[in-house]
């Protein structure tokens, strides 16, 4: 008996180490999966970040020309709705707070503003550049670029638990 009880410890410290090593194996995999979604997550918003600034130094609504401007604007009023309806139906299929679901109805207001400034925008308004009613129909699209991001970043967290 006490043999048997001596070789089941042996086989059972034998063992261990192998476990041990198991588990340590796990750990580093979880934790090397870890970093690299971190590393991703984090290359994403740099990407992002970059392409918005490319976008900002090539826009075609910078343009003097009426019909380029309105034509940028435009385009950029349309995928940012799309880029609204995206969030819309990402944040449908998670419980979210009532004010996202605010949040979400300002960017479509915003959205709806930007589109009314821009009808109402003068041809001469358009070759002035960078003044006057062109500079707020520019700024109320760059801030609602900026508000899709805070946005995006609400809805990952609310998503992610936080």
């Amino acid at each position: 008996m006490k043999t048997t009880i001596a070789l089941l410890a042996c086989a059972l410290l034998a063992i261990q180490p192998a476990a041990r090593a198991e588990e340590s194996t796990k750990e580093k995999i979880k934790d090397a999966a870890h970093d690299a979604g971190t590393a991703l997550k984090r290359a994403g918003r740099v990407i992002k970040g970059e392409a918005r600034q490319a976008w900002a130094k090539t826009k075609e609504y910078v343009a003097d020309e009426p019909e380029v401007y309105r034509t940028g604007a435009r385009q950029k009023l349309i995928e940012l709705r799309a880029e609204i309806d995206l969030l819309k139906e990402q944040a449908s299929v998670v419980k979210i707070r009532p004010y996202f679901a605010t949040q979400l109805l300002a960017l479509e207001q915003q959205q709806q503003f930007a589109t009314e400034q821009l009808a109402g925008l003068a041809l001469d308004e358009i070759r002035k550049g960078q003044t006057g009613t062109r500079r707020g129909v520019d700024t109320t699209l760059a801030r609602l670029e900026e508000h899709l991001d805070i946005a995006h970043k609400e809805l990952r967290d609310l998503t992610s638990g936080r």
